[in-house]
């Protein structure tokens, strides 16, 4: 018979080995949980920043372009992924611009879903445009965890049975999943783990679900890449689009004001010269808009072609841009040459041709030499000059600061009514008596003092404000005499008589 202590004994052993196995085992379960917590939850959300990435760029430029019935379809390959349940874009201040939930069932877990959260940059400004909320299920970590759980507690039970016959084979059976654990618990999505199969069922089914899982995220991640890639080409042709339509006159393809800014800006500039098309409202008028674009395009491409770089400032005005070192002399010669060509060149458009005159502004280096340019040729337009140079000694520039002083008091004392007029009488001889009142322009500055018509009204055919003037007068004269017998006068410009709102007026 059996020794009962001895038994006794037995089953204090065989009750430790239970006690130990069960808290060894249950120590496994805890740390594989926690690590494939930590992993699958890490990649899940990984996930969801590559989701989140795929779309940010087609994002940002819908919402710069204000294409807000586009943003559906820029977030389509992100909603259309199972495992997203929620989706919102809203604007800086809160605004909801697209707001989506997953209507799936099956999506639900005792734990929260992942979510991030993406700013949209203002691609000119650097600013916040919007974010974008994703939140995303962690849907595969249940079922994972669910079947690991399983596969450990079917592993458990088994080793249980044969628990009393080979402890130490179980233990040898299950350091593999010591192995793994470690393993998993540093992985990355793309990076490739190798486990070594030791014939176990349970330890190859383990390691034949890590294999498929490495495998299916490696296939998300090139998949992912490719969508990017994809991405990355069309933001490039999207921007060098936006780009070209920034930089570049829609008329004639040239370079435009914004282009010569930057290289200006950029000291590439030893000279500019400002070309304007002479009397080329005329043309607008006689031959139509449609006529006057194509003279325009074609003068662009002559102008381009002959010189070093053309611009289009706007209008019927070029700049052409010299960038080697060059004397005023020599570059005098050369703008007098091309203004000659010019003027021998015929223009073709719909069987009307048309021969221009130009008139050149031109500034010496890089600074302020757009301003100085378009000084110049303002300069050369009321001395009647084909060709003008800036001279800072001449004070030109000066000139002009004084004109546009001159134009904003013109413009003050038209809003507060201090464009009065004076009545010059005109008597018969005969009899002295006064038939007749010339009506005389006038304005008073805010000092009181009278400035005469000769020092204000050149200023104001200028800036258009010769119109506003005009009707001012018609209306103080009429008002005055409409209660008197005399005659009076008003002194009308051609310009006067060509507005169709200072006829209406009289």
């Amino acid at each position: 018979m059996l020794n009962p202590s001895k038994l006794r004994l037995s089953y204090k052993i065989v009750v430790s080995l239970i006690l130990i196995f069960l808290l060894v085992f249950m120590s496994l379960g805890v740390v594989v949980s926690i690590v494939f917590e930590n992993t699958i939850l890490v990649s899940e959300k990984q996930k969801a920043n590559l989701l989140l990435r795929t779309i940010e760029k087609p994002l940002q430029i819908a919402i710069y372009l204000k294409l807000n019935d586009q943003i559906k379809q820029k977030v389509a390959p992100a909603i259309s992924v199972e495992d997203v349940t929620e989706l919102q874009v809203y604007d800086v201040v809160g605004k909801s611009l697209f707001h989506y939930i997953s209507s799936n069932e099956k999506i639900s877990s005792r734990h929260e879903a992942v979510k991030v959260t993406h700013t949209i940059i203002d691609p000119l400004s650097g600013n916040s445009m919007a974010s974008v909320m994703l939140k995303y299920s962690d849907l595969a970590y249940d079922e994972t965890r669910q079947s690991i759980q399983t596969m450990v507690y079917g592993v458990g039970a088994s080793i249980l049975v044969i628990f009393f016959v080979a402890v130490w084979w179980v233990r040898y059976l299950l350091s593999p999943l010591t192995k793994i654990a470690k393993k998993v618990r540093f992985y990355k999505p793309g990076d490739q783990m190798d486990f070594e199969e030791d014939g176990s069922v349970e330890i190859e089914q383990i390691v034949t679900a890590f294999n498929v899982m490495q495998n299916t995220t490696q296939a998300y991640l090139e998949q992912i890449e490719a969508m990017n890639t994809s991405l990355e080409i069309t933001v490039q042709e999207k921007t060098h689009e936006l780009e070209n339509q920034y930089y570049l006159d829609r008329l004639t393809g040239l370079p435009n004001r914004y282009r010569l800014q930057e290289k200006l800006v950029q000291n590439e500039i030893t000279a500019l010269a400002v070309v304007n098309i002479d009397d080329f409202r005329e043309v607008n008028d006689f031959f139509g808009i449609t006529i006057g674009d194509e003279i325009l395009i074609q003068i662009g491409n002559w102008l381009n072609n002959l010189s070093t770089t053309c611009y289009r400032l706007g209008g019927d005005e070029f700049a052409l841009t010299f960038t080697h070192t060059i004397s005023q002399s020599e570059l005098e010669h050369r703008l007098i040459t091309l203004m000659k060509l010019l003027e021998e060149k015929t223009f073709m458009v719909n069987e009307e041709s048309l021969n221009i005159r130009v008139t050149i502004g031109v500034a010496m280096g890089s600074e302020k030499a757009l301003t100085r340019s378009d000084i110049a040729l303002h300069y050369a337009k009321e001395n009647r000059k084909q060709i003008a140079f800036y001279n800072e000694d001449e004070g030109v520039e000066e000139h002009y600061r004084t004109n546009l002083k001159m134009a904003s008091n013109v413009r003050r004392a038209l809003f507060e009514r201090r464009i009065i007029c004076y009545y010059q009488p005109i008597a018969d001889l005969e009899t002295g008596k006064i038939v007749k009142y010339e009506t005389l322009v006038r304005m008073i500055d805010e000092d009181g003092n009278i400035i005469l018509p000769m020092e204000f009204l050149p200023i104001a055919k200028q800036t258009k404000l010769y119109p506003q003037i005009t009707l001012e007068v018609i209306y103080q004269a009429c008002t005055l005499f409409a209660t008197r017998e005399e005659e009076f006068s008003i002194n009308l410009s051609d310009s006067d008589i060509r507005n169709p709102h200072a006829v209406s007026e009289i």
